[in-house]
C-alpha cells in the first residue's frame, strides 16, 4: 500500500504489480475492510509510504484499519517518497521482505 498514484505506477513499472494507493495519508475504515477482503485471512501487507510526516500517518491508520485481521510490514523509507528510489534500492527493500 502507498499513498498516491504517481507511487503505484512507479512500483508497477518495476515489477510490483500488486499495490494499491490510499490516494491520501489515511485510510479510512472501508478501505481497511476492503484491504482485508483483498488479503483473506492469512494475507500479508506491505506499506511502503513517503518519508515525512504525511507517510507517517498513512502508516499508522494502515496499522489500526488492518492489523487487527492481518500481518502488516512497514518498509520505511529514510527520505522522499517511492518514486525517488532506483530499481536497485527498490530491489533492496524487497529483500526486506
Amino acid at each position: 500500500v502507498v499513498e498516491g498514484f504517481a507511487s503505484v505506477w512507479w512500483l508497477w513499472q518495476h515489477g510490483c504489480q500488486d499495490v494499491v494507493a490510499l490516494m491520501g495519508n489515511s485510510a479510512s475504515e472501508k478501505q481497511g475492510d476492503l484491504i482485508h477482503e483483498l488479503l483473506g485471512p492469512d494475507g500479508r501487507l506491505w506499506i511502503l509510504s513517503d518519508a515525512d510526516p504525511g507517510g507517517e500517518q498513512c502508516a499508522r491508520s494502515i496499522f489500526t484499519a488492518v492489523a487487527p485481521r492481518n500481518f502488516v510490514r512497514w518498509l520505511k523509507l529514510e527520505q522522499g517518497q517511492p518514486t525517488d528510489i532506483s530499481p536497485d534500492e527498490f530491489s533492496e527493500i524487497l529483500a526486506q521482505i
